[in-house]
């Protein structure tokens, strides 16, 4: 039985280890994957807004002078 305890204590830090390693990648990935969601949401045409009062204003200076 005394042998089972340290294999077992063994496998924990192994696993311990493996996750403390891991995490930081998974993070490196999660922030590169924001990083390139907002550079190709940056470069996407964005729908102009339009103010209907700013047309109508325009439209009623055209009338006038023409």
């Amino acid at each position: 039985m005394g042998d089972r305890f340290p294999i077992a204590l063994h496998l924990w830090y192994l696993t311990f280890a493996l996750l403390c390693l891991k995490a930081p990648a998974i993070a490196i990935g999660e922030a590169e994957s924001i990083h390139k969601i907002n550079i190709l949401q940056r470069f996407q045409p964005r729908e102009k807004k339009r103010n209907p009062l700013r047309r109508e204003h325009k439209a009623q200076r055209l009338l006038a002078s023409g």
